[in-house]
């Protein structure tokens, strides 16, 4: 699993790890499964500025306003075919002086 991998990462001392962390449920709520639980998903979110509260009924924590922080698939493909494309060119700029 990416998030134990990662987390064996940080152990390590390594700085670029998979930031599992960002990974939310469909209603904002924290991944209990992870291998700090909720607890350390919500500590790492909260230290990337993230407001995280409980749910009244369940106890569950959950992002506060997590809607406005989602990244639509559509947009984040088409910045990576901008970079590509970019790169690309740069690649042929280079090659041709």
């Amino acid at each position: 699993m990416v998030s134990e991998a990662a987390e064996e990462d940080d152990l390590a001392g390594k700085k670029n790890i998979a930031p599992y962390w960002r990974v939310i449920g469909e209603k904002g709520e924290l991944n209990e499964k992870f291998p700090l639980g909720m607890e350390g998903q919500a500590q790492r979110l909260e230290a990337e500025g993230v407001r995280i509260e409980a749910k009244k009924r369940s106890g569950k924590l959950v992002v506060i306003d997590f809607e406005k922080k989602l990244i639509k698939l559509s947009d984040m493909i088409f910045h990576l075919l901008v970079l590509k494309v970019q790169n690309v060119c740069f690649e042929i700029i280079n090659h041709v002086s």
